[in-house]
């Protein structure tokens, strides 16, 4: 079995627990999306653990399955990464609720949503011009475009968390 086989693809896209996944998911974002501003600490729970469990993924990813430095499942990269998912959220929750780190939560949590609105925006037609077709120029304006909400929208932070809450929840329904 080559490296990589195992990756979700059309043909296997059940297998090694996705759905389990896909259905987690959803219900997390369902709760995100209608509750997510009235329940702050579980929100604060829930963006700490996309957070870890994304850079997780990606670092995973990159370094053991593309690099073919140890040939690791699918299954494996998701589990490990949704465990570094806890304990990281869980992490940065104690960190949150023991020295109140409320703006810059905010900050974070303005990311976050900028993430889905950046990668909405670069799926139109805006994508595809010509100065974005170096990786450079691509990530830069993917990034300023994350980071634009939270500086937008800091003052007012209540305003912050709730369409931080929509945009993010509906994004993962």
């Amino acid at each position: 079995q080559r490296p990589g086989e195992d990756l979700p693809s059309c043909t296997n896209l059940s297998r090694y627990g996705l759905m389990g996944v896909r259905i987690a998911t959803a219900v997390l974002g369902l709760f995100l999306a209608l509750f997510g501003h009235l329940c702050y600490k579980t929100q604060v729970f829930a963006y700490s653990f996309m957070l870890w469990t994304g850079i997780t993924y990606i670092l995973l990813q990159t370094a053991v399955i593309d690099n073919h430095v140890h040939p690791i499942s699918f299954l494996y990269v998701m589990v490990a990464s949704s465990g570094a998912g806890v304990g990281g959220g869980l992490l940065f929750f104690g960190a949150w609720y023991y020295f109140n780190l409320t703006s810059t939560y905010l900050v974070f949590s303005g990311c976050i949503m900028g993430i889905p609105m950046s990668g909405f925006v670069f799926a139109t037609p805006l994508g595809d011009v010509s100065i974005f077709a170096n990786a450079f120029n691509y990530g830069m304006a993917f990034a300023c475009f994350v980071i634009i909400w939270p500086v937008v929208l800091l003052l007012k932070g209540r305003l912050l968390s709730i369409i931080s809450t929509s945009v993010v929840g509906s994004y993962c329904v």
